[in-house]
């Protein structure tokens, strides 16, 4: 049984950065406020999440200003290959790529890395954004594209472009600030880098290089040699997001995957189909709509992929089902758009939604169960979602940061999930958790005002 108590009705999204992605979910990069035109200019930044049936669950955006705790984050509007969003392998961290600047700096990726740091920021499920990872050596006067972090959080990796010797693939521990290792000097245009099943890839259209290998396993020093993976195209396309998957116990790795192409249909754009036959990529046909983002999952033996198509903006967000079998041709159905970008702003990369705990939100007796507490905003209003084992008398609260108890109400639970609307009048500028207390168990979520 779902029950809703109201504490106060209005809220607006705008002011806050939720706490908490759900999984289950899909989540798309989203470039500009839609305020103004894209440009080549630096640009604000959002992560929305969506539910496989398209309705938009939650917003988080990315810093615009500097402050103690954090640094402003943007892409260049107008720059198709930027923006592009990973999940880390054990699905703990989403990804981005970009610059350590506010928005507004006109030609940002024609700035010297010396004075516009390019940057990852590093996202967990519990929305808590790590801007720490910055570069002065990397992609100075060109573009930072996309990243990925290993699973224990102790390196990353880049792609990009730039003239002289910063640019290519590169990798970094986690936290640096400063200098990075270019894995390898041939290829210097790179436009998504991924780990799947332990080793490197990325997408390229450069030279002869379009999607390729990375030395092996996942390198970590320079000379690591790059190949494209046997038998697939090493001209023509123009190759951007990467799903693999390993459907095949008896083949070793992953041996099968599909890439989204970004031309118009006419010249060959769409998403193409990949199988792995033990020695070479056997192509298995394609779905002809022409994309940029590209991310998916196996549900009941069959790959369902999330796309953002190819526009410069107002792209959408779709969804599809590959019904053949992974050694047959693509065979698209049940097509679902999931959300259209507004005017003035685009989706570019998309990823799955964390579905991991990074770690413990504060350090009371938060607990993992079939009790579960979530954050997430309906129709523009703040909710928290928590999911009781049992019917009874709880009590919310709201506390600050210092520990201090701004709000206690006594609430009613019944068994299943419960939908509590938080108003924003009762929050207080910074961080708030709100604190469900169910017998002797305490659940907590953060919200930041």
């Amino acid at each position: 049984m779902k029950k809703i108590y109201a504490i106060l009705v209005f809220v607006c999204f705008t002011t806050f950065s939720w706490a908490q992605f759900t999984i289950d979910r899909v989540v798309v990069l989203r470039v500009g406020n839609g305020e103004a035109a894209l440009s080549n200019a630096s640009t604000p930044v959002f992560l929305e999440e969506y539910s496989k049936t398209g309705m938009k669950t939650f917003q988080l955006a990315l810093p615009i200003q500097n402050t103690a705790n954090q640094r402003a984050f943007t892409v260049q509007g107008s720059s198709t290959a930027e923006g592009q969003l990973t999940l880390s392998a054990n699905k703990k961290f989403l990804v981005i790529a970009g610059y350590d600047t506010i928005p507004g700096v006109a030609s940002i990726s024609g700035t010297a890395s010396t004075l516009v740091k390019r940057k990852l920021v590093v996202v967990n499920k519990q929305a808590e954004i790590n801007s720490q990872t910055v570069f002065t050596d990397a992609y100075s006067g060109g573009n930072i594209r996309g990243g990925v972090i290993n699973d224990d959080k102790s390196m990353v990796w880049t792609a990009g472009t730039s003239g002289g010797t910063n640019n290519g693939v590169r990798t970094a521990p986690f936290g640096v600030t400063g200098s990075s290792v270019r894995l390898n000097s041939e290829l210097t245009n790179i436009r998504t880098v991924h780990i799947f099943d332990g080793e490197l890839y990325v997408t390229a259209q450069s030279g002869s290089f379009r999607i390729a290998k990375v030395g092996s396993q996942i390198p970590t020093t320079e000379g690591a040699a790059i190949v494209n993976l046997p038998g697939t195209p090493n001209a023509t396309i123009s190759p951007y997001g990467l799903i693999m998957f390993d459907t095949n116990e008896s083949i070793p790795g992953v041996d099968l995957f599909y890439y989204a192409d970004d031309r118009a249909v006419a010249s060959g754009g769409g998403i193409y189909k990949f199988a792995f036959d033990g020695t070479n990529w056997i192509a298995k046909g394609s779905y002809n709509n022409p994309a940029r983002g590209l991310t998916g999952e196996i549900i009941d033996g069959k790959p369902r992929l999330y796309i953002t198509t190819s526009p410069s903006s107002a792209n959408h967000l779709v969804a599809f089902t590959d019904n053949a079998v992974a050694t047959a041709d693509i065979m698209a159905a049940n097509i679902d758009t999931l959300g259209q970008a507004p005017a003035n702003t685009a989706f570019r990369g998309v990823a799955l939604s964390p579905e991991v705990d990074d770690s413990p939100i504060t350090s009371v007796n938060f607990k993992e169960s079939n009790q579960k507490l979530f954050i997430k905003y309906i129709n523009e209003q703040i909710f928290a979602e928590y999911h009781s084992l049992r019917s009874g008398n709880a009590t919310l609260e709201i506390i600050d940061i210092t520990g201090k108890v701004i709000s206690t109400e006594s609430i009613r639970l019944e068994s299943g999930q419960n939908i509590i609307p938080i108003g924003s009048s009762i929050l207080v500028s910074g961080v708030n958790f709100i604190v469900i207390k169910n017998g002797d168990e305490r659940f907590v979520r953060k919200i930041i005002q």
